[in-house]
């Protein structure tokens, strides 16, 4: 269990990324969900939108896909935020590149 100060101010995990995919589900949106756990501090789910009209490299098989990042901690090592950004994946052993474009906190 993370303990925090009453002077901070924090959301639960589950209102927090439960609302970002019921958006998704909402605007009938395919996609698939990553999330990162680093030592219960920090908690990161990726949202993936799997579109038709993605785009591709000309040299490469390699797709690039929309994606939305949220990231909440109970400890503050990372502040509340999201960012909307694009996934490449390099190769499907998990390696990929990830670019923030639009971000708030």
């Amino acid at each position: 269990m993370n303990v925090v100060s009453n002077s901070c101010g924090h959301i639960l995990n589950q209102l927090f990324f439960n609302k970002a995919e019921q958006l998704l589900v909402d605007a009938n949106l395919k996609y698939h969900k990553r999330t990162i756990n680093r030592n219960d501090r920090p908690f990161i789910t990726d949202f993936i939108i799997e579109d038709d009209n993605q785009f591709s490299l000309k040299e490469a098989q390699h797709k690039i896909l929309p994606m939305l990042r949220f990231k909440n901690s109970y400890d503050r090592s990372v502040k509340t935020s999201g960012h909307f950004g694009f996934y490449r994946e390099i190769w499907s052993n998990g390696l990929h590149v990830a670019q923030a474009e639009i971000a708030f906190r």
